[in-house]
């Protein structure tokens, strides 16, 4: 039997042909503008994080921004470290309907140190820093007044500032802004107790029948410090006394009683150093 040609058929897939190919291409066309503004959005906020980090991270992130505890001198590594970097936008991938990308970039030079507790001045810890190169992948998404934001950006603070709060900074005098147990591995040499009446270390570690308790911590470098003294007994902090070093090597803590002699227990001294634990004694007997 002979076939008829059916043009109204014909015709009516050429137009759904034609339909799908322009919808398809809107499509694409849409998206590639979509992607040139997350370029132009990603661009503009990571030239600002290595202009103004701590604004632009607070600013630019839907997410909060958790920054560790820093001292000055720390964060002053961190911004230098921030500052020796680069970045490349490495890729974009657009969902369908336009409203959140994936953006992957790549930082150079982003830091860690060579050793597992480092200490020195700023200059000095930065010549224990290695770099590599870290590829992250961002979320970005558009909100309801067609703005694009960064879903979350602490995975920067993660690489460019976590690092910093290891380290023991030192002024050039050698003293700390900060203590780690580094630099008490480093200057820490021993603790004795005192007779209260010989002072002199005691032979053993037991005392009897006293209102006068004294431990000294021995370093090994000369100390200028103002710290804080705490006697513990059986985990309660009983006495505090403020121990001032000017150049010396020992730090003596003294504790009288104010009523009478010390309860019997088990007693330790924790020196603190700008609120930060240097050492934590051993244990003397009180009976």
């Amino acid at each position: 039997m002979k076939k008829h040609f059916d043009l109204r058929k014909t015709a009516a897939a050429f137009m759904m042909t034609v339909m799908l190919f322009n919808m398809t291409g809107c499509s694409d066309y849409l998206k590639n503008i979509a992607i040139k503004k997350v370029t132009t959005y990603v661009t503009e906020s990571i030239n600002g994080f290595f202009e103004n980090p701590e604004d632009t991270l607070t600013n630019k992130s839907q997410a909060e921004i958790v920054f560790p505890e820093l001292i000055e001198q720390q964060t002053e590594l961190a911004h230098n470290a921030i500052g020796n970097s680069a970045y490349e936008i490495t890729n974009i991938k657009m969902n369908d309907k336009r409203n959140k990308a994936v953006v992957t970039l790549t930082f150079e030079k982003c830091p860690s140190f060579s050793v597992e507790d480092p200490i020195g001045t700023v200059d000095e810890l930065e010549d224990l820093l290695e770099y590599d190169d870290v590829e992250m992948d961002f979320n970005v998404i558009r909100t309801k007044d067609h703005e694009w934001v960064f879903e979350d950006l602490n995975e920067l603070v993660k690489v460019f500032y976590e690092p910093f709060t290891a380290p023991c900074v030192l002024d050039e005098d050698g003293n700390p802004y900060n203590i780690n147990q580094a630099y008490m591995s480093m200057i820490y040499v021993d603790d004795f107790w005192f007779d209260p009446l010989m002072n002199n270390p005691i032979s053993g570690s037991s005392i009897r029948n006293t209102d006068y308790l004294k431990c000294v911590v021995y370093f090994n470098r000369p100390m200028t410090m103002e710290c804080t003294a705490d006697l513990v007994c059986n985990g309660n902090v009983v006495a505090t006394t403020e121990v001032v070093m000017n150049g010396n090597v020992t730090a003596d803590c003294h504790f009288t009683s104010e009523s009478g002699n010390f309860a019997p227990g088990s007693y330790t001294v924790i020196l603190y150093y700008n609120g930060q634990e240097m050492v934590v004694s051993t244990a003397v007997t009180v009976s």
